[in-house]
């Protein structure tokens, strides 16, 4: 029961990092090779500038991907940004 209840906060605390911090949103590519029709794809994606949130977010769901993307280049007196991106359909 205890384990149950703490995995159930995890995932509370993770809810309320990608409700503020994230978006859940369908991509759409464009027609390759053969296709006449676009691709279209589900992606979560959680922005900070902090990376323990994002590996935590990635520990939690076992999946996804950490990218440092750095400084921006027209604000360079901010943080460096971290971002979690989930691309995988079965994992989204």
């Amino acid at each position: 029961m205890q384990g149950n209840q703490r995995q159930a906060i995890r995932i509370a605390y993770c809810a309320g990092i990608i409700d503020g911090e994230g978006s859940i949103c369908v991509t759409k590519t464009k027609p390759m090779q053969n296709r006449t029709n676009p691709l279209h794809a589900p992606l979560i994606r959680v922005g900070m500038n902090k990376e323990e949130p994002m590996k935590f977010l990635q520990h939690t769901f076992e999946c996804g991907k950490i990218y440092y993307e750095g400084v921006r280049k027209d604000r360079p007196n901010q943080n460096p940004m971290y971002r979690w991106v989930v691309t995988n359909r079965n994992d989204v």
